[in-house]
């Protein structure tokens, strides 16, 4: 009984991810906190790049003003989406080292 006692204890405190895989698990938030950036960040380009194709044509049609308002946006999105990706980045990196603290 004893023994059955401590190997659950055991199981209870080693199944924990904050105390007993803090370092695999922080490394992972880390990795997974760049990817999301990145991938925010290739989103907004690609808005930004798609936007300015439409304001490239309205210039041509002779909408200036519809031309300058889709620069505007799409320059005003690709901003949003790298500092959303760069908020989420710091977001992990903050749990990964809170998790560092907690096992070293």
């Amino acid at each position: 009984m004893k023994k059955i006692c401590i190997l659950l204890i055991l199981v209870i405190l080693l199944g924990s991810s904050t105390i007993a895989f803090g370092g695999p698990r922080a490394d992972w938030l880390e990795y997974r906190g760049g990817q999301i950036n990145g991938r925010l960040d290739n989103k907004g380009e690609r808005i930004n790049n798609r936007l300015d194709r439409r304001a490239d044509r309205a210039y041509e049609n002779g909408y200036e003003n519809r031309g300058a308002w889709l620069d505007k946006k799409g320059d005003h999105l690709e901003i949003w989406y790298d500092e959303k990706g760069d908020r989420i980045n710091q977001r992990h990196d903050n749990r990964a080292d809170r998790l560092r603290e907690i096992n070293p």
